[in-house]
């Protein structure tokens, strides 16, 4: 989901679930161009273009 604010574009990411849930960044982006603004865990765990979700965790990225 992406949500234009200002000429600037953010990508919130939710996960509703009590599991773990893994979400594929879109193809378009590269996990370098997104800087995590805001999140419930002080961790996250982005590799091969994945972010891992634990559960209940919610981030908003901005993209570069």
């Amino acid at each position: 989901m992406s949500i234009k604010i200002s000429y600037k574009n953010i990508i919130v990411i939710l996960n509703f679930h009590e599991n773990n849930v893994n979400f594929k960044i879109p193809d378009f982006l590269h996990e370098n161009e997104l800087e995590i603004t805001l999140s419930n865990y002080n961790d996250k765990i982005i590799e091969n273009n994945n972010i891992k979700l634990r559960p209940y965790e919610a981030i908003v990225c901005k993209v570069k």
